[in-house]
């Protein structure tokens, strides 16, 4: 559960609510041939996360509801990708998918269909695009715990500044503010201030208060800076269909397949290398920084919400962890 949100957040959610208009449809997915419909419905029987309403605890939300999604909207997203492999840009279409010769040689290996996929595909692109996206911002336990850990490591502290902003009048009897600052260099103020801080743990690092999080700032998938984020989770999205469909271990040749389908749907550029080394770096990235998928409500209707992890809050905590396990 999220605990804070600014008012700039609530915009984005509102704002986006309305983008959303047109990719949702409230009816179910119609496609003129059902029969082509075999690897989306599986992945909505099979690979679904579910979450409780925190409103109401008998409800229970789909996160990845893919079959939510308008199909032919979802085709008009896809179409404006651009394949890019050194020697041409080419748009994505699905005569482009399907009758790609390198897809092809993956998807015998598998008995695979490449219009089924391509359909999963574009659903499955289209949910991850419109993802409502938090970015995680430093929290009063987190700014806590990091000067703790200076502290701990024996930090020593030569002086304390303080600023703050003090009311004024002018000569015309209007109120102001004017920045003040001063600094504290006594030794023995200090100590008193330090040891005063070091007491205040037991009140600020509750389990509590480290359950919580605080958003600096909502959007889409789309428009977030590190790209990264968004290949492994529709990498992680295929990986899911791919081992229940076809069971057992991701193969090699499973590897390449999802990295040519994030290759098809331009995620990398300049016709990067397909191969097994490429697909750990990308999957490694996403075990050292889980994606945390999540429910956030406004006004009683809740949306699914990506918990973006902040590399600073994740490398204070650690820190803090290790020093109270060897304790």
């Amino acid at each position: 559960m999220v605990s804070e949100i600014s008012f700039t957040a609530l915009f984005f959610i509102i704002q986006w609510t309305g983008i959303l208009d047109k990719f949702v449809s409230l009816q179910s997915l119609i496609l003129k041939d059902n029969t082509m419909n075999e690897y989306v419905d599986f992945y909505m029987q099979r690979c679904l996360q579910v979450a409780t309403s925190i409103d109401d605890k008998s409800k229970h939300i789909i996160l990845n509801n893919i079959k939510a999604i308008n199909y032919e909207e979802a085709v008009k997203l896809a179409k404006t990708i651009i394949i890019d492999d050194n020697k041409r840009k080419l748009l994505l279409s699905e005569e482009v998918f399907v009758n790609d010769s390198t897809l092809a040689q993956y998807l015998e290996r598998e008995e695979l269909d490449a219009l089924k996929l391509w359909r999963l595909s574009v659903l499955l692109y289209a949910m991850i695009m419109g993802c409502n996206v938090a970015e995680l911002s430093i929290s009063v336990a987190d700014q806590y715990l990091d000067l703790f850990n200076h502290l701990n490591d024996g930090m020593k502290v030569a002086s304390i500044e303080v600023v703050g902003r003090l009311p004024t009048e002018t000569k015309k009897g209007k109120s102001s503010t004017k920045t003040k600052k001063f600094t504290i260099s006594s030794q023995l103020l200090i100590n008193k201030m330090k040891q005063a801080y070091l007491e205040l743990q037991d009140d600020i690092v509750t389990v509590d208060n480290l359950k919580h999080y605080t958003i600096e700032r909502i959007t889409t998938m789309n428009e977030i800076a590190n790209k990264r984020i968004l290949n492994y989770y529709f990498a992680q999205e295929l990986k899911a269909f791919l081992s229940k469909y076809k069971g057992g271990k991701m193969s090699s040749n499973r590897k390449k397949l999802v990295l040519y389908i994030l290759y098809l749907f331009g995620r990398f550029k300049n016709n990067v290398p397909i191969n097994t080394d490429n697909y750990r770096a990308l999957m490694r990235d996403y075990n050292k920084s889980p994606i945390k998928l999540s429910l956030f409500t406004v006004n009683g209707q809740s949306f699914p919400l990506i918990l973006l992890p902040n590399p600073e809050i994740e490398k204070i905590r650690s820190k803090y962890r290790r020093f109270i396990e060897e304790m």
